[in-house]
């Protein structure tokens, strides 16, 4: 029997099957209603291809949002400023700085003081302080008194 299976497969003949439910001719029962789901090599490729497509798509779209900021990028005057918290001053303004120096108005004499706020008027002055702690920012008090 093997050796007429083998001597069959080996033949180039083709044989008609008779597919028809419930046919002599198969041991596996049919269930028709369920379809048979099988993808082919051509199909990878496709998707292959449209991953590529994607990807040229996705880099068309940046490309264009690129140029499209550079073209659409308005002036400074035109530029909205950042919107920050009301109850934090925006960092080393001279609302910030007073606020800092005002917590020190009990630890320091006035003259100190006001001589102080005079000085963070200045810019970079004012980041020098804001820089400083609080022991610090005493004695810088001091030494600016005595100047």
């Amino acid at each position: 029997m093997h050796a007429a299976f083998i001597s069959v497969s080996r033949g180039k003949q083709k044989q008609a099957i008779n597919i028809v439910e419930c046919s002599d001719e198969s041991d596996d029962p049919v269930n028709v209603e369920d379809p048979i789901i099988s993808e082919s090599r051509r199909r990878v490729s496709k998707r292959a291809s449209s991953e590529k497509s994607i990807m040229h798509e996705c880099m068309e779209l940046f490309r264009d949002s690129f140029n499209k900021n550079g073209l659409e990028t308005p002036s400074a005057s035109k530029r909205s400023k950042s919107v920050s918290s009301p109850d934090k001053p925006e960092k080393d303004s001279v609302n910030e700085a007073m606020l800092e120096l005002k917590k020190l108005k009990e630890k320091v004499p006035r003259r100190f003081y006001v001589k102080a706020a005079m000085a963070l008027a200045d810019k970079e002055i004012r980041k020098v302080f804001m820089f400083l702690d609080e022991d610090e920012r005493i004695e810088w008090l001091q030494n600016l008194a005595d100047s």
